[in-house]
């Protein structure tokens, strides 16, 4: 409809104006309106070169000219060539410089468009209403701009250039088969491949430097497509700016699955030695090393599947780790689910482990992946959405996976189908932590919606370290028990008004910090939040042992409101939580802080200038560190007793 409506509206102006001026050509506003051969009207602005509007005489080619009454066409308007019924072959001239929304949208026949400019950049839903369309060339480099090709019908992509796909630019493009870039793809945005399920051929990814996260969600590629290993010389660009927000509006743009729940976190930082490193999924693994003054000293990506889902990141004591996996929709008990690759602190590739089925059709799905280590043995605390069951439901909920580091072979696994109180299981598990305390305690932190809908800590019934770690003689504790939801949305229980930052340790206490809005997600993903602070004695793990402290006093009338806090601990004398300031909505620029001491007694709130991401921040140097990018190089947070400075790269 809205398409129709700029069709006539186009053709009243051009009736108006071949009205009022009978000459051949004639001026209305910017444009002149140049009589054709056939009696019809283009409209040109030639003080910039641009087509406002190019009628449709019934041809099956037409070719762009480049000059119109001796000035260069440069520019295509809006809707410019809308509507060519019977047009199947369309050349766009190398004068072209930008080309306007919905440009060659409705021609039912239109089937092989011709780019000849150096550089062509498509505006939004470019092939509108082109249902014929099967193969496009660019004799330069293509720009795909949003939703360029977004539910398109083409097949064929040639491109004699560089190729830079934005957000969204094949969503949906079931029929697309090949892409072919001569110089290479360079970026992919989010979504930007979602749902394509026919591609056999993509071309060199070799030249990528950016990939989103979620670039090939739900999408079909042929077999494994691999990036290669590949130095860098600059930080890389990324946008991991309030990612570690969830179950609220104000949470990051690139977001996978339920919003109620959180996600597998994109971005790491550590600290070895004299230098700090930085670790980030941007669809391709990057890595790199800086000094202690965050000046680069390295910088590469990994050789990275682009067919598998990320999970996470853990450094461990001699070894890092990178979880990947695959979904499984099929339920195919042989089917490679996670993949858990085993490098040395140079990274170097060593070993993986490829585990087959695990109960999971979706692995890492509404939750993320944290881990921990005891005398040679990873912990993996995770979550999937598991086989149905004989109601034909694929319930979602935690899994906890045991590997050998030196073998990399599994040693024990839950994946759900063992569900008891006293074992780690949850369901739905919507946020996953882990920890292994000074005395080699296992201890889980879970946020469920349902069995149990509550913040949930536990105490496993074997220490780490050991071949196994399961066992039903673990104990509960629900450290936050979520209201009961009282909506009728089908899934509306998912919304706990509720979310969770983080567990650390002093010598004698556990220290969970999380929010809530204490309506259990009855206000939807806009009720305002506060901080709270749970203590649990390490002697003492029970309610009665658990002290619960309100950080945060902002009013559920007001406009302010708290963002998923992140934790660090300085030791075990205490450590650090901190929140975003949410104002209307949104992360106001402003973040709130405050110091635990070692009995989780909290200081005064602070405040400063400034954002979180999903990156944990870590404590090195007497000082805590954490960076935000926002489509930008990182930015370095420093907190200290001085307050917050940062430090752009």
């Amino acid at each position: 409809m809205k398409s129709l409506l700029i069709r006539i509206s186009a053709l009243l102006v051009t009736i108006l104006c071949v009205t009022v001026f009978l000459p051949e050509s004639a001026v209305c506003a910017e444009e002149r309106w140049i009589k054709m051969d056939n009696g019809e009207y283009l409209g040109f602005d030639g003080s910039n070169g641009t087509i406002t509007w190019y009628p449709d005489m019934g041809e099956k080619t037409l070719e762009i000219p480049s000059i119109i009454e001796g000035v260069t066409v440069k520019h295509l308007a809006d809707s410019s060539f809308y509507g060519h019924k019977e047009l199947e072959t369309l050349i766009v001239p190398e004068t072209v410089e930008s080309i306007g929304e919905y440009a060659f949208g409705g021609s039912p026949k239109l089937k092989e468009i011709i780019f000849n400019a150096p550089e062509t950049e498509l505006s939004e839903y470019f092939f509108h209403g082109c249902d014929a369309l099967k193969k496009v060339t660019v004799n330069g480099d293509l720009y795909t701009g949003k939703h360029g090709f977004q539910n398109s019908k083409v097949e064929t992509v040639i491109v004699d250039g560089k190729l830079y796909i934005d957000d969204y630019g094949f969503y949906r493009c079931e029929a697309l088969k090949e892409i072919d870039a001569k110089d290479g793809i360079i970026s992919i945005g989010y979504l930007a491949f979602y749902e394509c399920g026919n591609i056999k051929s993509i071309g060199n990814l070799d030249t990528v430097e950016y990939i989103s996260p979620e670039a090939f969600r739900d999408c079909k590629l042929p077999g494994n497509v691999t990036v290669g290993e590949k130095s860098r010389t600059a930080p890389a660009e990324s946008t991991n700016i309030s990612l570690n927000i969830y179950d609220d509006s104000a949470m990051g743009d690139e977001y996978y699955g339920n919003m109620a729940a959180s996600r597998p976190v994109q971005s790491y930082l550590y600290s070895e030695g004299d230098c700090f490193w930085r670790v980030e999924n941007m669809g391709i693994t990057v890595v790199e090393k800086y000094d202690r003054d965050f000046n680069l000293m390295e910088a590469r990506r990994l050789e990275s599947d682009l067919s598998t889902v990320w999970g996470g990141f853990f450094c461990g004591r001699e070894y890092n780790f990178i979880i990947t996996g695959n979904k499984n929709p099929k339920e195919d008990d042989g089917k490679v689910v996670v993949i858990v690759t085993k490098y040395d602190k140079n990274w170097k590739k060593l070993d993986d482990v490829k585990l087959k089925s695990l109960n999971t059709v979706t692995v890492f799905r509404s939750g993320a992946v944290r881990c921990a280590e005891s005398n040679g043995y990873l912990y993996i605390h995770t979550c999937h959405t598991m086989y149905a069951d004989s109601a034909g439901i694929n319930h979602q909920a935690n899994m906890v996976i045991e590997i050998d580091e030196k073998t990399m072979k599994a040693v024990d696994i839950l994946d759900g189908t063992g569900w008891s109180k006293n074992t780690p299981s949850v369901s739905h598990s919507f946020n996953q932590f882990i920890l292994i305390d000074e005395g080699n305690n296992l201890v889980f932190l879970d946020h469920g919606d349902a069995s149990p809908r509550a913040v949930r800590l536990f105490m496993n019934g074997k220490k780490a370290g050991e071949k196994t770690f399961t066992s039903n003689k673990g104990t509960e504790l629900l450290i936050y028990k979520i209201p009961e939801y009282k909506g009728t949305e089908s899934t509306g229980y998912n919304k706990t008004g509720t979310s969770v930052g983080g567990l650390e340790e002093t010598k004698n206490y556990y220290v969970t910090a999380y929010v809530t809005d204490e309506k259990g997600g009855n206000s939807g993903y806009d009720g305002i939040k506060n901080v709270y602070v749970a203590v649990t004695s390490k002697n003492k793990f029970s309610e009665n042992g658990t002290s619960i402290k309100k950080i945060t006093s902002y009013s559920a009338s007001g406009s302010k409101s708290a963002g998923t806090p992140q934790m660090v601990s300085t030791g075990k004398t205490g450590g650090y939580i901190i929140w975003d300031i949410i104002e209307n909505g949104k992360a106001s620029g402003k973040i709130g802080y405050v110091k635990y001491d070692k009995k989780g007694k909290v200081s005064k709130i602070k405040t400063a200038h400034g954002y979180l991401s999903d990156c944990k921040p870590i404590y090195a140097g007497k000082k805590v560190i954490w960076y935000v990018t926002d489509n930008s190089r990182p930015v370095i947070y420093i907190l200290d007793k001085k307050g917050i400075t940062k430090k752009e790269l």
